[in-house]
């Protein structure tokens, strides 16, 4: 070693019963009770405010799926109309096949608005979404308002 090194001028300072480290690891002492209990309370009521969240917007990106089958169904209808003069309540009648669902079951087609419908049956949320002529996307009337505004659309087509 180096004559002139810290280790030479004071070899106490980083080995030994009185060295630097030895006094900073004995000062560092473990979390109390209380601040441990306070951790946790931070941490629960953060979770508290976001499970709701998301629920919600994973309902949200559930519609997704409705939309697409809503979508398929306008344009079905509309080729129907086209040809006939007329919507159809009868989905047979459609030129359209409507992919099983993991998320929506019921599918209806009407003559008229809402042209098609679907429903959504699960623990949380219990809702009928339908389409207009238009494309608009809505409610039914008999779904809690609070759950529209929950996934973000308005009550009747």
């Amino acid at each position: 070693m180096h004559k002139n090194s810290l280790y030479n001028k004071h070899p106490g300072l980083l080995t030994g019963p009185g060295c630097f480290y030895n006094k900073i690891l004995r000062s560092i002492k473990g979390f109390t009770l209380i601040e441990l209990l306070v951790a946790i309370i931070i941490i629960g009521s953060l979770v508290a405010f976001t499970i709701p969240k998301y629920t919600q917007t994973m309902e949200k990106t559930k519609t997704g799926e409705a939309i697409a089958i809503l979508s398929a169904l306008r344009q079905a209808q509309s080729v129907y109309e086209f040809e006939t003069g007329g919507y159809t309540d009868d989905i047979n009648n459609l030129d359209v096949t409507v992919p099983a669902s993991a998320n929506f079951n019921n599918v209806t087609v009407d003559t008229a608005d809402p042209i098609a419908t679907v429903d959504r049956n699960s623990a949380d949320f219990d809702y009928t979404l339908g389409i207009n002529a238009n494309g608009d996307i809505c409610c039914d009337p008999t779904t809690p308002a609070s759950i529209c505004d929950t996934i973000g659309y308005s009550t009747g087509c």
